[in-house]
């Protein structure tokens, strides 16, 4: 949604909404369920299909109707992720934040 996502499982991490602009919702929901299948079924950990999801639905929303994804725009996009997910900072565990309260 427009406050992005929020991961809760080993660890609780907030993804930021990705669309610098939102002109039509339509198909979010179902862009961002079937890019967190995509993850899993790729055997990635569950916060990177979280990841994927969160920047694909950010894509369907940047344009008016329905969106496909062009091969590009895809490769693109997935190489931007996975810069995102080697750079960003260590995961806060529910332990340690549960630790700090």
């Amino acid at each position: 949604g427009p406050e992005g996502v929020l991961y809760v499982g080993d660890s609780i991490e907030h993804y930021e909404a990705t669309a610098q602009e939102v002109f039509d919702v339509t198909g979010a929901g179902d862009t961002f369920t079937a890019a967190l299948a995509y993850g899993i079924y790729n055997n990635l950990e569950v916060q990177d299909a979280v990841i994927i999801a969160n920047k694909m639905a950010g894509l369907a929303v940047s344009t008016t109707g329905t969106y496909v994804i062009n091969p590009e725009d895809f490769n693109k996009a997935m190489e931007e992720i996975y810069e995102y997910i080697n750079n960003r900072t260590p995961r806060v565990y529910r332990e340690e934040l549960m630790a700090l309260l």
